[in-house]
């Protein structure tokens, strides 16, 4: 099977890495940031309460 010369630089595993990153921070980012949210509120005096 022959891979295109494009997928074979350097530039473009550069590409695709940064792309592969990007969607996984993106998958990742509603979790991380239901877990600040909750741990910021938890640190308030006198609240009770958290995100769902």
């Amino acid at each position: 099977m022959n891979i295109p010369k494009f997928f074979q630089t350097k530039k473009a595993k550069i590409l695709l890495g940064l792309i592969i990153f990007i969607v996984a921070l993106r998958i990742a980012l509603p979790y991380i940031l239901l877990h600040y949210a909750n741990k910021t509120l938890a640190e308030v005096n006198g609240y009770y309460g958290h995100v769902n």
